[in-house]
């Protein structure tokens, strides 16, 4: 099921590329490019189909393949790349690769995230699972904000 994009009314207050903004600048990102990380589902897909409608060529990365029909249903503005944020060598070539493509990298969008089950099934520290732990850490710190800022900066 496709995201839904939050009403403007409900942001109280904010207007970061509101219908006001739009009707004045309705290109705002006009050839900016973007990466977004998690971009197959939820805020990633929301985020990937408001920069292309304000005219940014987006790089769809995830681990979910599906996301390459959302990049097809907005393509030219959009592509996938097949990409798990916790392995460098994912994060290097989507970034190597965006660059090839494109020229430059002008968005970074760390968006990829999971949630674990450690809350949801655990009622005790001593249920608690260390390998999902890991695994939860390596997605959405390791990955997102360690890996992703060293190869864009680089």
């Amino acid at each position: 099921m496709p995201a839904q994009l939050i009403p403007e009314k409900s942001l109280q207050g904010i207007h970061i590329l509101d219908n006001y903004n739009a009707s004045h600048s309705p290109q705002r990102l006009d050839g900016r490019v973007a990466i977004i990380t998690g971009g197959a589902r939820g805020i990633g897909e929301a985020t990937v189909r408001l920069f292309a409608k304000h005219g940014a060529i987006v790089v769809i990365a995830d681990v979910e393949d599906a996301a390459g029909l959302l990049a097809n249903s907005l393509y030219p503005a959009a592509t996938f790349v097949h990409c798990n944020v916790s392995i460098e060598e994912d994060i290097k070539k989507l970034i190597n690769s965006t660059v090839s493509q494109y020229g430059r990298l002008d968005i970074l969008f760390n968006n990829a995230g999971v949630l674990g089950s450690q809350s949801k099934h655990k009622v005790s520290i001593i249920d608690f699972d260390a390998d999902e732990f890991d695994h939860v850490m390596r997605v959405n710190v390791r990955g997102v904000t360690s890996l992703g800022m060293k190869h864009a900066a680089s």
